[in-house]
């Protein structure tokens, strides 16, 4: 690949600041920001097991095959970006970068465009640069079973992305398609060390993957959140290599990971109600508290209901039974509050 293609897609602004008269003051480009959201993602995965359990349960895959695509549509989540009147919706940034566009409304969202981009060009350029082991020569087979893979991290802004309509030649110049194939080798490089082995039975994969749709749109949604905040990740508009932008982003990542509190805590032993609530002093446990501090809890699924009458302490004491329950290995809960109290 030649270094001018290279460079293309650092061409294309992924988010702007402005200053307090509205003009743009600073610029992220497209593919740092791309970066970011998936170094979040891989952060979120290396560190929350839980997680990385639900993602991977059941998928035909190697748990780590399945980070690798994971990460990999990551940074593919914001492709549509790169169509004529995504840039175009700031018409500042895009003399910033001195680019000679004419400009075009922005009419379909871009995760829209980005999925028909995926379908039209990037799904056989992921084919050819060696993303899967096998079934290479038939990219779009590959596409339609892979589909709900694609579709959660392309439409990251809660909804499904849906192509339908949308015609490419409209939304992307020649250039703006080269760019993006650009940007996809380049991360391909950068996150597939090996091939990831598809199963025999495609069938098998699509159903599975179906069924964490949902789950992968909505982890796709968090890290972009967190991989958009400033704090974090300030933004750049300087050209380096992705490889070392990568490294950056990994290290942004963990902090920002970190300062948003979204990963699991550690279990603790219980120790009774003045280990949970050691601002209490002199505090005696009411008959509920003591009850739930001391009761047998079965196995499986489980319905509590607690009522006693007000000021008696019963969110305390719900604490303490999730405590307890959580002590046992339980994962999940949901606390509800009478809805007129509330």
């Amino acid at each position: 690949m030649n270094s001018n293609r290279s460079r293309a897609y650092f061409q294309y602004w992924g988010k702007v600041m402005r200053d307090k008269d509205e003009h743009v003051q600073t610029l992220h480009l497209l593919p740092y920001h791309c970066l970011d959201v998936a170094a979040v993602g891989r952060v979120l995965l290396n560190r929350d097991a839980q997680l990385q359990q639900r993602v991977c349960g059941h998928l035909p895959l190697k748990p780590e095959d399945v980070d690798t695509l994971v990460i990999l549509f990551l940074a593919l989540h914001d492709i549509g970006k790169f169509s004529i009147p995504f840039q175009s919706l700031v018409e500042e940034a895009v003399k910033i970068l001195r680019r000679a566009l004419r400009m075009r409304p922005y009419s379909r969202r871009h995760t829209d465009v980005g999925l028909a981009l995926w379908e039209d060009r990037l799904l056989e350029c992921m084919c050819s640069s060696a993303v899967f082991q096998g079934e290479s020569d038939d990219a779009h087979r590959i596409g339609n079973y892979i589909l709900p893979l694609a579709q959660p991290f392309l439409g990251h802004h809660g909804l499904p992305a849906d192509s339908g309509d949308v015609l490419t030649c409209e939304q992307f110049l020649d250039e703006d398609v080269e760019a993006a194939i650009a940007f996809l080798y380049d991360c391909a490089r950068l996150f597939v060390r090996e091939p990831v082995p598809l199963p025999q039975d495609l069938g098998t994969l699509y159903d599975a993957l179906k069924v964490r749709s949902w789950l992968l749109s909505g982890f796709a949604v968090v890290c972009d959140w967190i991989g958009s905040n400033s704090d974090f990740f300030p933004y750049c508009s300087d050209e380096m290599v992705l490889d070392d932008y990568w490294l950056r982003a990994c290290d942004s990542a963990e902090r920002a990971v970190d300062e948003a509190g979204i990963l699991p805590v550690k279990r603790r032993q219980f120790s009774g109600m003045a280990g949970l609530f050691p601002e209490l002093k002199d505090f005696w446990p009411s008959p509920l508290q003591a009850h739930v501090s001391q009761c047998d809890i079965g196995a499986g699924p489980q319905l509590w209901i607690i009522e006693d009458i007000t000021g008696s302490g019963k969110t305390e004491a719900a604490i303490v039974l999730l405590h307890r329950l959580m002590q046992q290995g339980y994962d999940g809960f949901f606390l509800a509050l009478p809805t007129m109290a509330t």
